[in-house]
């Protein structure tokens, strides 16, 4: 499992105990290398500390606070306002 695929399935997995939205090889193998740890009846799963450490050091830092939005809205230049007469009504 390549280090993008560990940070993929990493981010589907909480440091509480939760039900795991991975497939059970994928948790093997995450557990062979003690990224997770599961619960006593298998059903439930958790980061270990150094799968907190993964996940963590696996996010994008944020440069700028705010929503991260794809593009930026650029503001359009406003042209000034002309002034018309008022229509006419009709008959």
């Amino acid at each position: 499992m390549t280090d993008g695929e560990i940070t993929f399935h990493l981010r589907e997995i909480c440091s509480h105990w939760t039900v795991p939205r991975i497939t059970s090889a994928t948790g093997a193998e995450l557990e062979r290398q003690k990224l997770i740890e599961f619960s006593e009846d298998r059903h439930s799963v958790r980061l270990t500390p150094d799968g907190v450490r993964r996940k963590l050091a696996g996010r994008v830092p944020v440069t700028e606070p705010g929503i991260n939005l794809v593009r930026k809205r650029q503001h359009k230049q406003r042209t000034p306002r002309r002034f018309t007469t008022q229509a006419k009504r009709f008959g």
